[in-house]
Order: C-alpha cells, then sequence, then structure tokens
C-alpha cells in the first residue's frame, strides 16, 4: 500500500455535533440519478441515520493534507440508508449487509457532489473475483488516503457468529478508519466499485487483509431506496 493525494470520487466523512468535530471513515461518489449518492459500510453509517441524528455528517471528497478541494457535502437529514437486515440482524450476523448510502445536499455554492468530482458505477452480481482491485481508505489520524492494487477472492466464513462468503483482499496498513472506502475496478475510462471495506469482522481481523459484503440483489435494493426517496429504514423500525 502507499500513501497518496487520492481522487475526486473518494473521500473520507466529518462528523459534528455539540462536542466538536471529528473525522471517520472513507466512501466512494457512485453514479445517481440526483447525483449525490455516497457509497460506504454499514458499520460506519448507522449510528447516523434518522431526521435527527446526534451527530451530522458531511462527505469531504479527496481531503488529503488538510485540503477539501472539492468543498464540502452535507449528508441530508433522513439521507443514510442501511440494509434492513443489517439493523435487525446486528454487525455480526448481518455482515453479509455492510454497505450503506449516504444522500448529500449540494456544497455551499449550490453544485452537486457528482457535478464536482464525477462518480464511480455500482456494480451488482459480479461475484467475488475481480482482478485488477484498486482499494482507497482513509486511516484513522493519516493526513493522506491509502491505495493499494491487488484483487478479490471468495472466502466463506469461518466464524458462526458472522456466516457468509466475502469478497476477500489481500493489502497492508489498512487499519481503522479505512472502512467504507471502495473496491475500485477499471470501467470504460473510469472506475466501478464492486466493494467495499466492511462486512466480516467489519472489514477483517488485521490490516493485512481486508473484506466486503458481495454486492447483489439487497445492494440494488438499497440503491433503488436511495435514489427514488424511499423512507429509510431505522434502528427503531420493527
Amino acid at each position: 500500500s502507499r500513501s497518496f493525494t487520492g481522487i475526486p470520487q473518494a473521500g473520507t466523512f466529518f462528523w459534528t455535533d455539540a462536542t466538536g468535530t471529528g473525522r471517520t471513515c472513507s466512501g466512494s461518489v457512485v453514479h445517481s440519478p440526483g447525483r449525490s449518492l455516497v457509497l460506504s459500510a454499514g458499520h460506519c453509517l448507522k449510528g447516523y441515520s434518522g431526521a435527527s441524528p446526534k451527530r451530522h455528517l458531511a462527505f469531504v471528497p479527496q481531503f488529503h493534507d488538510g485540503l477539501k478541494p472539492f468543498g464540502v457535502f452535507p449528508v441530508r437529514d433522513n439521507g443514510v440508508y442501511v440494509p434492513r437486515q443489517y439493523y435487525d440482524l446486528g454487525a455480526r450476523a448481518g455482515a453479509e449487509y455492510d454497505f450503506a448510502f449516504a444522500v448529500t445536499g449540494p456544497d455551499k455554492d449550490g453544485t452537486s457532489l457528482e457535478d464536482a468530482v464525477g462518480a464511480v458505477r455500482l456494480l451488482t452480481g459480479t461475484g467475488y473475483e475481480h482482478a485488477p482491485v484498486r482499494m482507497i481508505g482513509y486511516p484513522a489520524g493519516a493526513e493522506r488516503p491509502l491505495e493499494c492494487w491487488s484483487r478479490t477472492t471468495a472466502w466463506v466464513s469461518d466464524d458462526p457468529a458472522e456466516p457468509g462468503t466475502f469478497p476477500r483482499i489481500p493489502c497492508d496498513a489498512f487499519v481503522g478508519g479505512t472502512s467504507g472506502g471502495p473496491m475500485l475496478v477499471p470501467w470504460f475510462g473510469g472506475w466501478a466499485v464492486v466493494g467495499v471495506i466492511g462486512g466480516y469482522h467489519t472489514g477483517g481481523n488485521t490490516s493485512q487483509v481486508s473484506y466486503s459484503a458481495v454486492f447483489g440483489s439487497a445492494t440494488r435494493a438499497l440503491y433503488r431506496d436511495a435514489t427514488t426517496g424511499a423512507v429509510p429504514a431505522g434502528p427503531a423500525d420493527r
């Protein structure tokens, strides 16, 4: 892995509450009709759901060295979409549903996120094996994101509390903070995203190997909800 200044379509989140502000997790801008959608991990975003979250989130594309080259895009109230199954099953039993979307508002100049930075294509139903894969994430406390070129393979969980089969990718130094970062494949002159750091053990037990939930019909359904303005699921819905 190497640190670099990033790409416009990947970034990190900043939270703000009564106590101050901080940085959390990673995400990528995925193409959507509303031109405002960020993909991340369920375990990253589930604490920010609802109409009046305790902490407010904003997405900062290509944050590096203290710079916010494309500005700040606030996540809309009721704009966090996490699968109902992830809330119901929890982070362990629901590891196969560890993905999420955040709908952003425009920056202070009124520019939408995708108009500012472009987007990557969301791919679902393409399975576990991808090569080459470019993985990007923002380690907690680091001034710059990391990138790693590798490949994904299918890995069957050996933990009965976290069942499932997950795309697995060897890349060193992907520590806390990189969660939600995209696993990208080259796609018609740009990039497509086939996974996000998360899933098994919310991304893995070590910084040398990362995991993702596999993107399939549940990912497509969540994308549809997020792009049509459906009421998002929440922890209290039953």
